[in-house]
């Protein structure tokens, strides 16, 4: 049961999270950038857990954090931006395919998870019991 409370309490700070993240790195963006993508890989997406209505679309301004950086404003979710997301993600590149995306490995590991969600309707991914 805290482990559910966990994470539900990160998915309601996922929000906030990338406000500060956007602050932090106006402020001093070589000095956080290997940071931030760590953290993003190691500690969020591995403390998130929910369903779709909730997370994808903090996921998405992620997303578009990962891909763009922290100066470019997500827009408006649909289903042909988020195709083109996610194949800029898996290719490593940003949301308009010009430039290396800002953070590819956490760009990639978000999509996924946008994917999952997607796909399932929660995140992480159900287990299969009883197989």
């Amino acid at each position: 049961m805290g482990a559910q409370i966990a994470n539900a309490s990160m998915a309601a700070q996922l929000p906030e999270y990338i406000d500060n993240v956007r602050a932090l790195l106006r402020r001093a963006p070589g000095t956080w950038r290997l940071v931030v993508e760590r953290q993003i890989l190691a500690t969020l997406l591995p403390a998130l857990s929910g369903h779709r209505a909730r997370l994808e679309p903090d996921l998405w301004a992620l997303l578009c954090l990962c891909l763009d950086g922290h100066e470019a404003e997500p827009p408006a979710l649909s289903d042909a931006l988020w195709e083109r997301a996610f194949t800029a993600a898996q290719g490593g590149r940003n949301s308009s395919d010009t430039l290396p995306a800002a953070y590819p490995r956490a760009a990639r590991a978000v999509a996924d998870a946008i994917l999952c969600l997607r796909e399932t309707g929660v995140f992480p991914r159900p287990l299969v019991q009883g197989a």
